[in-house]
């Protein structure tokens, strides 16, 4: 079994166009994977709380859950921009490999034509 994306595409000419669009692939599932892990990771930071509760300043909870909420937002916004740029990676990826489809889609016609003369 082949982990690797665009297993059953053969290229003719364009190789090295296939083998670009599979590394965009891997690079696309790794970003996602990382924001995913980011977001993950963001949520955790927002409900578990590191502050004592018997600080004697009263307005520690208030400061902490202000501090939780900016990081929320800060490592949401990262996982953003990761997903977004996944997501580009992902569409670079598929255009590469559907050029590299075609291409070997009409490469296969001329030879069954070529075949039939």
């Amino acid at each position: 079994m082949k982990l690797y994306p665009y297993q059953n595409l053969k290229a003719g000419n364009l190789g090295l166009l296939l083998f670009v669009a599979r590394v965009l692939g891997i690079f696309s599932m790794a970003l996602l994977t990382i924001a995913v892990c980011i977001v993950l990771f963001g949520i955790w930071w927002f409900f578990v709380p590191d502050i004592v509760l018997t600080d004697p300043d009263p307005t520690a909870l208030y400061k902490e859950s202000r501090f939780q909420l900016s990081a929320l937002t800060s490592t949401s916004f990262i996982a953003a921009v990761f997903a977004g740029f996944s997501f580009v990676l992902a569409f670079i990826s598929g255009v590469s490999a559907a050029i590299v489809s075609w291409e070997a889609s009409l490469l296969n016609r001329g030879k069954k034509i070529a075949v039939n003369e």
